[in-house]
């Protein structure tokens, strides 16, 4: 396996890293829509977002696609493995090649995400999550997605209120 910085002017590398982000939403959150192929590309227009991408066998096996906001102390990082690579240390030397690049632009903290299962919800492979608080990381915030299906809701006033909140009316002046 190597690994090498993404050109964003190399199509073939672009196209295999977002292939590898369409295979790995497939996997780990396959009720998400399929990623757009033109944000995936937009990503890389900013100039403070780069790419590392491991390859095996002329394939874009990983990635770790991170941004150093204007933000100091900073980093945003997005690290994959492809599910049929996994558990073979790709994410481990990705991981390790990132933090020397935080090192090299004084970044002390790292936020990245990982998929975990929330009680009573969809399941989750949980080995991201797993794999990165075994390795320093510590959960930050959580963020949850949720979704309505209008043929199930009631509407109108039929909604019950969390506690301590209250609805807001409009006053005429």
């Amino acid at each position: 396996m190597t690994i090498r910085q993404l050109d964003p002017a190399d199509a073939a590398a672009m196209e295999q890293s977002y292939q590898l982000a369409v295979a790995v939403t497939q996997y780990d959150v396959p009720d998400f829509p399929t990623p757009s192929r033109q944000d995936h590309l937009a990503r890389f227009e900013d100039p403070l977002a780069a790419a590392l991408l491991a390859w095996e066998g002329g394939r874009v096996v990983g990635a770790a696609s991170y941004q150093l906001p204007q933000s100091e102390n900073l980093m945003y990082l997005d690290l994959v493995v492809h599910p049929q690579y996994r558990c073979r240390g790709i994410g481990t030397r990705l991981l390790e090649e990132v933090y020397a690049v935080a090192r090299q632009h004084e970044r002390g903290l790292i936020e990245v995400e990982a998929v975990r299962a929330l009680p009573g919800g969809v399941a989750r492979d949980e080995a991201g999550y797993r794999y990165l608080t075994n390795r320093s990381h510590r959960p930050g915030a959580t963020s949850i997605r949720s979704r309505c299906q209008i043929a199930d809701h009631a509407g109108g006033d039929a909604a019950t209120l969390a506690d301590g909140y209250s609805s807001p009316r409009c006053r005429a002046g």
